[in-house]
């Protein structure tokens, strides 16, 4: 194995396990970033600083737009320098970059699918033991150090995960856990026999984890999925679809007799504007009260992600977020960091990536934006997984 074939090795699998390892530190730093910049000085080294960008301008548009112009027009608006570097957006650029050059597809699937099957496993194994014996099993790795929250232990988060109603296999929640598996989802939608198999394995796994994200999005990849199924008359593609829809309907209705859509029924309650501390509130509705309290300029040029915090300080609706709170999610932030503009130029970015890949590469773009209007997607480990993943699939 050559120098380069170890880098290719070595960054297709710090990709992949970047959705578990960031909730981690070693000596104080996040283990993402001390691995990431391990490997950075070792690529450095290896091409004389010589990088490419094979996917076109339409990426660099939005990012460049994210670090100058928005935190230029936050300054601008409120007569104050704020936070203008935007060290956030630009690490995650540098990491789009790297990744692209140095993730190969077939490597990359390879160690996706087998985490995938490995956590999948565990995750099973997880329910198994709490259905058998009422306690649940933590997937906190416990010779790292935890470090996602504050003055919270390893301990403290194996005893909250041994104790909790979902498991989430190795990683933070069920929600996260969903979302790296959609791609696998995703991947699997061939007909085959043992990808049929895959796909009902996933899916048992998102009913199991309960959530919202995962099955929304899941709904949507097995509805494309029966949708383009193969069939040689038209007859048996009718038939095949009321069939479907009958059986569905069977499953619904017995499925409303059980605890299992009470939870997600009380889960759905959540949007209520009067609740505003409730998990679905601030989810889906709470940053649009924000974006609504922006003066005109910010509306159309965003503030810069870096001045949430302050942003959040000087509104009206201040009291729907905690102490240095700003949860928002993928949408929001970027309509809130970005402004129109920044939306605008964020959808162009997808749309041109969506136009470069084949259906594997669209499906795993798409269900990602359904996940911006649902999870703190923006900047995130998954946003950086979709979107490498999605441009291996090239046509």
């Amino acid at each position: 194995m050559t120098k380069k074939d170890l880098l290719y090795n070595y960054y297709s699998l710090l990709l992949v396990l970047c959705p578990m390892l960031f909730v981690y530190s070693l000596g104080g730093v996040n283990l993402v970033y001390l691995l990431f910049f391990a490997g950075l000085i070792f690529s450095f080294w290896l091409t004389n600083f010589r990088y490419s960008l094979s996917v076109g301008n339409g990426l660099y548009y939005f990012f460049i737009y994210m670090i100058l112009i928005s935190p230029l027009a936050y300054g601008i608006t409120y007569l104050q320098a704020g936070n203008f570097f935007q060290i956030g957006t630009c690490y995650f650029l540098l990491c789009v970059i790297i990744y692209l050059n140095f993730v190969k597809k077939e490597l990359v699937l390879r160690y996706y699918l087998m985490i995938a099957i490995f956590s999948l496993i565990f995750f099973y194994f997880q329910e198994l033991y709490f259905g058998i014996l009422g306690g649940r099993i933590s997937g906190i790795i416990p010779f790292l150090e935890f470090s996602y929250y504050n003055d919270v232990s390893n301990e403290d988060m194996q005893n909250f995960q041994e104790n909790t109603n979902r498991s989430s296999s190795f990683f933070l929640e069920p929600a996260l856990y969903a979302q790296f598996l959609l791609p696998a989802l995703i991947y699997n939608m061939k007909y085959k026999m043992k990808n049929i198999v895959y796909v009902c394995c996933i899916m048992f796994a998102f009913i199991l984890l309960r959530s919202g994200v995962g099955l929304i999005v899941s709904v949507f990849c097995m509805v494309v999925f029966l949708y383009h199924i193969p069939f040689k008359t038209q007859f048996r593609r009718y038939s095949f679809i009321v069939f479907s829809y009958l059986f569905f309907s069977l499953a619904l209705l017995w499925i409303t007799q059980t605890n299992y859509v009470v939870e997600l029924t009380n889960r759905a309650s959540e949007f209520d504007s009067g609740n505003y501390e409730s998990s679905g509130f601030v989810r889906i509705l709470r940053g649009y009260y924000l974006f609504s309290d922006l003066p005109l300029i910010s509306k159309i040029f965003g503030v810069g992600t870096t001045n949430l915090s302050d942003v959040i300080q000087k509104s009206s609706f201040a009291f729907m977020f905690g102490d240095n709170e700003v949860y928002l999610n993928g949408i929001q932030a970027i309509l809130i960091g970005g402004g129109g503009i920044g939306l605008f130029l964020f959808l162009l970015m997808i749309y041109r990536l969506y136009t470069k890949v084949d259906f594997t590469g669209k499906m795993i773009l798409a269900s990602f934006l359904i996940i911006s209007f649902m999870a703190s997607s923006y900047l995130s480990v998954i946003m950086l997984l979709y979107i490498v993943l999605a441009l291996q699939f090239k046509k």
